[in-house]
């Protein structure tokens, strides 16, 4: 790519990028030998239900349970027409309202994909529709009518009671909605009320986190839960999986994510790698969207403040620090941070987090000044980064699988994985 000019490279390269999860997709489809079985973590997330009694994550698995027990509606084909529904749904609303608002698109795919989404099946979860629904409450977060104050709170439970995530992804925006309405800058008081009236807004949602994260589950509610699907013959297996993992105890998840964060592969130590992958998606984030080539016929017209980017982002990555001690799936948070975070960065027309929070100290907005500058230089330099470090694996801890599944590497090893499932 010589230039930024429109021209047939850029409208390759961007369906490139765009290429591996569909690869993926649909050999999931059509294929059944790449078809994940019943019994993985990604399809029994979705199968967590209410049949051992109320517990966290089982809104979506008890509907599934009742339309699969009462009409014989397939279970797995349920589960999949789920995933792949809010997956289309979800990409259609981001890239028209990106359209619409005359930004570029060029690396929207690495907003997207910014995590193991779509790396071993990922994308067969709740994630996307989570996000579906924090897209949903950042839209009507626009008017803050009685009405929609009503139907946030509707969202965030019917979001907590599927995946206690969205609370942890909501909060900033939550609070920042309740702090910016006279558009003068925070102090203590201002920070303190906002919290209040956060509380009161937001009562019903509080209440859903307080009672999921009450009835986590245990052991015997697992077994039931793994039981009520061996009835109607989803499973005939023992107990394993995300249905398993509710009947983990507080220690044992504790455990397994110490685990997680104590790994060394490739000598790389885990913390290290997933630091350098949090910079550089800050990096990739703040200054994506600086490039503006003409792609398949649309011309971005349109940018995003620097400032309030970094300030976004920062906040969402703050928000999810409280679950990285047992949130072992740790490269998806990439995935909710910085797609929540672009999500709230395309409705932000008033810069709220910069009139709030003021410009960052001289000498972090002089650094960042200098990467802008660099990146406007190396344009290609920028774009080439962007592609490898656009994908990370499931396993973040291991460079060789940061490479291999960068956008480039992941299109060559879906291809091939498509290939051996044929």
């Amino acid at each position: 790519m010589s230039n930024l000019k429109p021209n047939n490279k850029w409208q390759i390269a961007y369906i490139l990028m765009f290429a591996p999860f569909l690869v993926t997709i649909i050999s999931h489809i059509f294929l059944g030998k790449a078809r994940l079985d019943a019994d993985t973590w990604q399809i029994t997330e979705v199968l967590i239900n209410y049949q051992g009694g109320f517990v966290r994550r089982g809104l979506i698995g008890e509907i599934i349970y009742q339309l699969s027990n009462n009409f014989g509606i397939n279970t797995i084909f349920m589960v999949y027409l789920f995933s792949i529904a809010s997956v289309v749904i979800f990409f259609y609303l981001i890239i028209r309202d990106t359209i619409k608002k005359g930004y570029s698109i060029l690396l929207l795919p690495t907003a997207m994909l910014l995590s193991s989404l779509f790396v071993s099946g990922h994308w067969v979860r709740k994630d996307v529709f989570i996000m579906l629904l924090f897209y949903a409450i950042v839209r009507l977060l626009k008017n803050k009518s009685f009405i929609n104050y009503i139907a946030i709170n509707i969202l965030l439970v019917i979001g907590t009671l599927s995946h206690e995530i969205i609370l942890f992804i909501a909060a900033p925006i939550l609070l920042i909605s309740q702090l910016s309405h006279d558009n003068k800058r925070i102090n203590i008081g201002k920070f303190v009320k906002g919290i209040a009236t956060s509380v009161v807004c937001y009562f019903p949602a509080l209440i859903a986190g307080i009672l999921v994260a009450i009835n986590k589950g245990n052991s015997a509610t697992a077994q039931a839960i793994w039981d009520s699907w061996t009835c109607i013959g989803v499973f005939n297996s023992e107990i394993q999986g995300a249905i398993e993992g509710i009947g983990w105890t507080g220690e044992k998840a504790i455990e397994y994510g110490t685990v997680v964060w104590s790994t060394i592969r490739c000598g790389v130590y885990y913390p290290i790698m997933w630091s350098v992958l949090a910079l550089s998606a800050f990096v990739i984030f703040v200054w994506m969207y600086k490039l503006k080539p003409q792609i398949l016929g649309y011309k971005p017209y349109n940018d995003f403040d620097t400032q309030e980017s970094a300030y976004i982002i920062i906040l969402q990555f703050i928000a999810i620090l409280p679950l990285l001690v047992v949130f072992a799936d740790t490269s998806r948070l990439f995935f909710y941070v910085v797609m929540s975070a672009y999500i709230i960065r395309l409705f932000d027309d008033n810069n709220k987090y910069t009139s709030l929070f003021g410009k960052m100290p001289q000498y972090i907005s002089k650094k960042m000044n200098t990467v802008e500058e660099y990146i406007i230089n190396h344009k290609k330099s920028f774009i080439a980064f962007s592609f490898i470090i656009g994908l990370p694996s499931i396993s973040v801890s291991a460079l060789e699988h940061v490479v291999l599944h960068g956008q480039i590497g992941y299109f060559v090893k879906s291809i091939l994985d498509l290939i051996k499932a044929l």
